[in-house]
């Protein structure tokens, strides 16, 4: 009888635990997300200082990832979240454009565990036609630093990012640099289908420059123009053979 109570305990945890998953499931496939556009806006909003949007239909599903999860979490669901025209404004002194950062889809893949100890693991992100703007003024303020609430217990990590069709402009006043790019579209792998192209204008003198993507992040790098120019030709050190003294 003694060893029958902890038995019950754990039964009951056990069943406990498959019930809430199954009612978590339920929320999650039945439930109108679009009802929730109206927070989630408001919140991201009011955190980070900036207006934030999600336009388009909202949904949420969850999705067994068999192709790129190894070993026990092949068989966890993960979380799917798929938003339509999503965007966050820049700063009202902005020159680029009203927004920082918009795309016509975004899905982000969510382990669901890692959220227990306060860590966002996506493990693909899908960014459809993004569209980013970015400004740092000769003051060295800039567009990109948000609203500061503290530090954050939270971390962010994504695992593999894909997207078409990209727009990038960065215009920095600091060094007069107007940077524009076009990237056609990176496979979550992070093999581009087509070199990104990157042109500058308004500024002394012309930059090429080639992103980089690894697998897991994605990262822009950029530098104040230059040019190689060979020197005139009246400059150049002319070389003579020196007399010869006969004796």
């Amino acid at each position: 009888m003694t060893h029958a109570k902890p038995l019950k305990i754990v039964l009951w945890s056990v069943a406990s635990l498959l019930a809430l998953i199954v009612v978590l499931v339920a929320i999650i496939a039945t439930f109108d997300w679009n009802r929730a556009r109206p927070y989630i806006n408001r919140k991201v909003s009011d955190s980070t200082g900036r207006a934030f949007a999600i336009n388009g239909d909202l949904a949420l599903h969850l999705r067994r990832d068999t192709a790129h999860e190894r070993g026990w979490r092949r068989y966890v669901p993960q979380l799917v979240i798929d938003a339509a025209d999503v965007q966050i404004a820049n700063p009202a002194w902005s020159g680029v454009g009203p927004q920082m950062a918009g795309a016509r889809r975004v899905v982000a893949a969510v382990r669901l565990l890692p959220l227990l100890g306060k860590r966002v693991e996506l493990t693909a992100l899908s960014l459809t036609t993004p569209d980013i703007a970015l400004e740092r003024r000769a003051d060295g303020s800039n567009s990109w630093t948000l609203k500061d609430n503290g530090p954050s217990a939270w971390q962010l990590d994504i695992q593999r990012l894909a997207f078409n069709d990209g727009k990038l402009r960065y215009l920095d006043d600091g060094i007069g640099l107007d940077l524009r790019a076009d990237a056609s579209s990176i496979a979550a792998g992070g093999t581009p289908n087509a070199a990104p192209a990157a042109t500058q204008s308004a500024a002394p003198s012309a930059a090429t420059a080639t992103p980089s993507v690894a697998p897991s992040t994605a990262s822009i790098s950029t530098c104040a123009p230059t040019r190689a120019r060979s020197p005139p030709a009246d400059s150049r050190v002319r070389h003579s053979k020196a007399p010869r003294h006969r004796h």
